[in-house]
């Protein structure tokens, strides 16, 4: 049983024994005690059961403090035993922090200028002739512009055309017909767009044989023109005048 319950008890059979002994007259000095001794036994009863009560109302009161206590115990206790089950809040979600944008690439390098190469110098070239005349044959007109079309792309340099026959026939009539030979090229060449400056004409005669020899193929090797480019100034004609014998 309950400290607090049996005090509680106990103070409540005192009380009720005081009670009696007050009603009863009952005193606890002699029997032959007169009436004022009886008078002051009463007095002292009463306020010993005065005593027992307010002894009795104190430790009820102190049963109910104790009470209150271990309510108040066992309400703290389970609240801080409710505070650890509970699970720790959450922590805030991360905020995200953007990755940073890439720098832009750099602009590619510039390429370096390539110097433009110069058009080849222009080659030396022959044309050929029948015997006796000094007609552009298709081969020799097919000769001329190819050197025309590199010449043009050379203003810097310029062509000397010598004329050149067999060995038939006078010194003074081959030089005569190697100049006619000669003056035939240039002329085709003008009209292709060459400028006149840029031409010059010499005849050789028979004086400088290609080939040795007195059969056709050596004849035929010496009736020629040669194109020899030379260095000078020139300039190319802006329209250029179909070729005509």
């Amino acid at each position: 049983m309950p400290t607090g319950m049996a005090h509680e008890k106990r103070a409540s059979a005192d009380g009720v024994a005081v009670e009696r002994c007050r009603m009863s007259g009952w005193s606890a000095g002699r029997p032959d005690t007169d009436r004022a001794g009886r008078t002051s036994v009463g007095t002292a009863g009463t306020l010993l059961a005065l005593s027992i009560e307010q002894h009795s109302a104190f430790i009820h009161t102190k049963g109910s403090i104790m009470r209150s206590l271990r309510s108040f115990s066992a309400l703290l206790l389970a609240l801080v035993a409710c505070s650890h089950a509970q699970p720790p809040p959450s922590p805030p979600p991360a905020q995200e922090i953007a990755a940073p944008a890439p720098p832009p690439p750099l602009p590619a390098p510039a390429p370096e200028p390539v110097a433009a190469r110069p058009p080849p110098e222009v080659a030396p070239a022959s044309i050929y002739f029948d015997y006796d005349t000094s007609g552009l044959s298709p081969a020799s007109r097919a000769v001329l512009q190819d050197f025309f079309d590199h010449a043009r792309a050379r203003p810097d340099q310029s062509v000397r055309i010598e004329g050149n026959c067999d060995e038939r026939g006078s010194r003074e009539y081959n030089l005569a017909l190697g100049q006619r030979r000669a003056e035939a090229a240039k002329k085709y060449l003008e009209n292709l767009g060459l400028d006149t400056s840029r031409i010059t004409t010499v005849s050789n005669g028979k004086e400088r044989p290609r080939t040795s020899g007195s059969d056709e193929t050596a004849l035929k090797e010496n009736r020629r023109d040669d194109l020899i480019p030379t260095s000078g100034n020139a300039s190319v004609s802006s329209a250029a005048e179909p070729a005509s014998q």
